[in-house]
């Protein structure tokens, strides 16, 4: 245009003007079809009929020019007195640019949804309208407009695509960020589990300005319906499958999905009822937590609103895992109430004192059995806060601190009696760890038990007393009777048999006597020597495995080990263990006794090849007045050797155990502390 024009006007040579116009021709035929295809990108238009409108404009052209060459015919053009430049574009090349510049207004026109800038818009009509009156008007076309306007278009369209491009990305993403951020303490604000739903749904139309959003819940292979936003409540609870509907496809490929048009481009399983008919643009994300899908987030735009692009789907993907959190939190957070609530209930509707504690012993919380056991009434009112021991005496509380300690470091949790209110309770405290650092005590009131033990052990006693006189007496008159049948051998086999059972009775008595004296907790410990102890059990069961062909040895390296306890108690345990081993295993057979420390223990072992024991009867071996079936009627016993045995290594806080396999023989464990310098009582 520069070329042409400026030649014309000084009336240089003219085809130099020639050669303008035709490169003139040229730029305006290519900035339509420009425009065209910028506006095909723009509205994501570019198809067949695109590509072929184009490119056949383009043909159209090459061909028209080249047959004017052929045919020598030239640019119409005339150059009036005052230097200005008259011209005609060829009848063929300006039907082009008609249907080119009326393509571009129809696109542009029927996709204005689709381009979001103002300032676009305003250039492309520019454009397009000042070509269409420039090909229309000679005089505009004579005075430059063509040239005016589509400069104008081009400045007003570069300035859109520079600040689409550009400068709102910049700023749009630091609004974005915070906008998220903000959103992100709003629905992370609230631990119902509803309102946290709530909220989302709300923040997210009013995150992109959308008219409405769907929060559909996973469960299992459901996705159900949980919250709205500007949709009708009544489609709550709503259900899908993972096949049906768009928030389906989301949740089972596990990425967002974008519908420009809801009711043309979906032909599956509408989402709620009223989809087909209201929806317009939809977009939908996953709400995921580490890998799992916990939900779906649908938002919508109505059929005459705006269309989703990729930004909206990149803002609401920042948005999802803040609130897949949000709602997994909230649901979590629900559990955890539920359970505390329930548990809560249990403490408080016990029959049992229990009281909670701070570490500078704060009263945290209290049952009202526990109120009403420290303050006479159990609707004293609220006692959190307040120091305990303003309700209770200092000798209540456990007296021996290091016994405290080191029973929560080993079993985390240290038992004690106490006497409160003329009631005995055992008192049960436990450690509370992070956040709230303190103690827990659970009181079992023990009070007609100890009086029931009482009378039991009472009646034992009085009983088995009474039975030993007779039993005493008895055994000194078959003394007596024996001396008088002497040389009756049939009198003197029966009097055998009746020896047998009345040593039996007397085990069973002297058994029971001695397990209520270890009861008892009498008499107080002393230093003993568990290798004097150990040798003296093994030397008085010598002879009797020498007669049945038996080997029993002894392997010990405690020369100088020392536990604090009862010396006849402790060798009646190892008596009592030899002297089973000896018994149930068979003539030729071996017992053999082991001691070794271990740390701050000591541990002995009795190993027998014996019978053994049978695993299902092995947890009840210690069991007062128990035998093995099938055993019971080879050996003679009472039931009572082990369980007093498991009584008196209990009292010495010990422990025992066993180990044995049928045919095969047993082993007897039995580990006790060494003594130290504390005392134990």
């Amino acid at each position: 245009s520069l070329l042409s024009r400026s030649t014309a006007l000084v009336t240089v040579d003219e085809d130099l003007t020639v050669v303008g116009l035709n490169l003139f021709e040229i730029g305006f035929g290519g900035a339509f079809i420009a425009l065209f295809l910028l506006v095909s990108a723009l509205t994501d238009t570019r198809n067949l009929f695109t590509w072929s409108l184009a490119i056949g404009s383009v043909a159209v052209f090459i061909l028209n020019k080249t047959t004017l060459s052929l045919f020598d015919v030239s640019f119409q053009y005339t150059i009036s007195v005052t230097g200005v430049l008259n011209y005609t574009f060829p009848i063929v090349d300006t039907l082009v640019y008609l249907v080119v510049v009326s393509a571009t207004l129809i696109s542009v026109w029927q996709n204005l949804p689709k381009i979001k800038e103002t300032s676009m818009i305003l250039g492309l009509l520019v454009f397009c309208l000042g070509q269409l009156v420039v090909l229309i008007s000679p005089r505009l076309r004579a005075l430059g407009s063509a040239e005016h306007t589509a400069t104008l278009a081009a400045l007003t369209i570069s300035y859109a695509i520079v600040r689409s491009q550009v400068m709102e990305p910049l700023i749009g993403r630091a609004k974005e960020l915070e906008a998220v951020q903000k959103i992100g303490l709003a629905i992370t604000s609230s631990l119902n589990p509803r309102e946290a739903l709530q909220t989302i749904a709300a923040q997210a139309a009013g995150l992109l300005r959308i008219d409405g959003s769907l929060i559909f819940l996973r469960r299992d292979n459901e996705l159900i319906l949980e919250a709205v936003y500007n949709i009708p409540d009544k489609f709550l609870g709503k259900r899908l499958t993972l096949q049906e509907g768009v928030a389906g496809k989301v949740a089972r490929e596990r990425r967002g999905f974008m519908l420009h048009d809801y009711r043309r481009e979906w032909h599956g399983v509408p989402d709620i009822p009223i989809a087909q008919k209201t929806f317009g643009s939809v977009l939908g994300v996953p709400l995921m937590f580490r890998e799992d899908v916990v939900g779906v987030l649908v938002t919508i735009e109505g059929v005459e609103g705006r269309l989703f692009t990729n930004d909206d789907l990149h803002l609401l993907q920042l948005l999802g895992p803040q609130a897949a959190v949000a709602i997994t939190n909230s649901f979590l957070f629900e559990k955890e109430r539920a359970v505390a609530n329930q548990l809560e209930t249990v403490l408080i509707s016990t029959e049992n004192p229990v009281i909670s504690v701070s570490h500078d012993l704060n009263i945290v919380f209290a049952n009202p059995a526990a109120t009403n056991l420290i303050t006479n009434d159990p609707f004293h009112g609220n006692l959190i806060g307040k120091s305990l021991l303003d309700f209770i005496q200092v000798d209540l509380l456990p007296q021996n601190v290091r016994g405290l300690l080191r029973d929560l470091r080993k079993s985390r949790s240290h038992i004690y009696e106490i006497h409160l209110k003329d009631h005995d309770y055992l008192c049960h405290i436990a450690r509370l760890e992070k956040p709230n650092r303190g103690w827990v005590a659970v009181l079992n009131d023990v009070t007609q038990l100890k009086e029931i033990d009482r009378l039991k052990s009472q009646m034992v006693r009085m009983t088995s007393h009474d039975l030993k006189n007779p039993l005493f007496a008895t055994m000194t008159y078959m003394q007596l009777l024996e001396e008088d049948v002497e040389g009756v051998e049939s009198a003197q086999r029966n009097i055998a048999s009746i020896w047998k059972q009345l040593d039996r009775m007397e085990r069973i008595v002297s058994g029971i006597l001695d397990l209520e004296k270890v009861s008892s907790g009498a008499p107080p410990f002393e230093l003993c020597n568990l290798h004097q102890l150990l040798n003296s059990a093994v030397r008085s069961y010598e002879d009797i495995a020498t007669r049945r062909n038996q080997s029993l040895k002894l392997e010990s390296n405690l020369t100088e080990a020392y536990v604090l306890g009862d010396a006849p108690q402790l060798e009646q345990v190892f008596s009592n263990l030899i002297d089973n081993a000896i018994k149930f295993t068979p003539e030729g057979g071996s017992i053999r006794v082991t001691a070794e420390t271990l740390e701050s223990s000591v541990i002995i072992s009795i190993e027998d090849t014996g019978m053994g024991i049978p695993v299902d009867a092995q947890s009840q071996v210690f069991d007062r007045y128990f035998r093995v079936n099938g055993i019971k009627d080879k050996v003679a016993g009472s039931g009572v050797g082990l369980s007093l045995v498991k009584a008196i290594v209990d009292r010495h806080r010990g422990r025992i155990w066993l180990r044995s396999e049928e045919g095969k023989g047993s082993t007897f464990f039995v580990t006790l502390p060494l003594a130290v310098a504390e005392p134990i009582l």
